[in-house]
């Protein structure tokens, strides 16, 4: 169905029944997806399908792959990876933003879902494993799927502009002091899952 139904008179005997369905079809409106800016809508009797039009983040920027060496609070250490070895000096591409230990360790972070709100605090032992505590019940997380030891690919692209860390929005340097320009695309759909 490539429309939504329009609605029916809510009129004679089946008053009722026409009226539920009005209601049926406003909620189907309400839930539709929409496209937007850089986002097409395509809908088809066998299902809907999203396409996004992203810009480049620099002329000829071009997603490249990395071999991890080790994982930092909000980046990565790692080498170019050229598909049979390693290259060059240690290069550093930030975490993504959810997965960035200073945007997210000792903070209290209000949430609302469903019309209740409830605050969520986070301690974290390590870069890949925190507790998060909400009402007192504490949670232990960590990212999954889990890093290999060995062979970790990291997919990356440059970005032109600053990358920014922490509640106050501090630029993210390197151990050199150097700003950071790769970002990864958690290829690997990496998230905080229960322990």
């Amino acid at each position: 169905m490539n429309q939504t139904p329009r609605k029916i008179p809510e009129i004679g005997l089946y008053r009722p029944v026409w009226a539920e369905f009005n209601r049926l079809i406003e909620y189907v409106r309400e839930i539709s997806p929409v496209g937007g800016r850089g986002i097409n809508v395509n809908r088809k009797a066998n299902g809907t399908t999203f396409t996004a039009d992203i810009p480049r983040a620099s002329a000829g920027a071009s997603v490249q792959q990395y071999r991890l060496v080790s994982i930092e609070n909000d980046f990565y250490s790692c080498k170019k990876w050229t598909g049979t070895a390693e290259t060059g000096d240690e290069i550093y591409i930030a975490r993504p933003f959810e997965h960035m230990v200073s945007n997210w360790n000792g903070q209290s972070i209000v949430y609302s879902s469903d019309g209740d709100a409830f605050t969520a605090t986070y301690t974290y032992t390590s870069a890949t494993k925190r507790t998060k505590t909400i009402a007192g019940v504490a949670e232990i997380q960590v990212l999954t799927p889990y890093f290999k030891s060995a062979n970790q690919l990291i997919f990356a692209i440059e970005l032109s502009g600053k990358i920014t860390s922490g509640p106050s929005y501090t630029p993210l340097t390197d151990p050199n002091d150097a700003p950071i320009t790769l970002i990864d695309l958690n290829r690997d759909g990496r998230a905080w899952t229960k322990y």
